[in-house]
């Protein structure tokens, strides 16, 4: 059975406990959440939950003391933690792996997750050389440590789509891998095309920096050898 009823997925997923098929902590997880949903927004059906936060979002605060700081929106956060459990360096668990969601769940669940890498938004239509140069701007101001949450925010949003569509017991992650590479060539095209290739150089300097410091770390060790 195809679920969307909120309840019908508590029950799934105790379900599968009693089955022996998850953890008691995944169990716990997904349940807590799921019924904390239920009782603070007042929704019965999961994918009520995603259509009344239309995508992932973060964004960029300019606090009138101190550094720029970059935030997830409470309600992009809640869709997230609901349906995807972190596991740190791990692929997340994704509730759609326990128990068989309403098509229509996925179907939003999976534009809500790719919308999401494009954010955050130039705030215009037509976008202008003033909006772009705020936007530019903004990413400049930005210390390391929120860069950092800038691309690890994208590369959850692109791992759990990942998941989604490989699902949790893929040998050696083959072919999530060359998924994620592809949806991040296509947020790059997308990124040059609308004059924004300022973002792409704030991921990459991130990544470039992480394997800089593990090559000196390495030549560290190595000395110390």
């Amino acid at each position: 059975m195809e679920i969307d009823n909120i309840k019908f997925a508590m029950l799934g997923i105790y379900d599968k406990y009693k089955q022996g098929k998850i953890s008691q902590e995944v169990a716990e997880y997904f349940v807590s959440h799921l019924d904390s949903v239920q009782r603070k927004n007042g929704v019965q059906n999961l994918s009520q939950v995603i259509y009344d936060y239309e995508h992932a979002e973060i964004g960029i605060s300019f606090a009138t003391v101190g550094k720029p700081y970059i935030f997830e929106e409470e309600n992009s956060k809640l869709v997230r933690e609901l349906f995807f459990m972190d596991q740190g360096e791990k692929y997340p668990i994704y509730l759609g792996d326990i128990i068989k969601l309403n098509k229509n769940v996925e179907n939003r669940l999976e534009y809500f997750l790719e919308q999401g890498v494009y954010y955050p938004s130039v705030q215009a239509f037509h976008w202008g050389e003033t909006d772009l140069e705020n936007d530019k701007r903004r990413f400049r101001l930005l210390p390391m440590e929120e860069l950092k949450k800038y691309r690890k925010y994208i590369n959850d949003l692109i791992n759990s789509r990942s998941v989604m569509k490989f699902g949790k017991d893929c040998p050696y992650h083959i072919e999530q891998k060359r998924f994620e590479a592809e949806m991040v060539e296509e947020w790059q095209k997308y990124m040059i095309k609308n004059q924004m290739a300022y973002r792409i150089d704030a991921y990459n300097l991130i990544g470039r920096n992480e394997a800089e410091s593990e090559e000196t770390s390495e030549i560290g060790d190595d000395e110390r050898e």
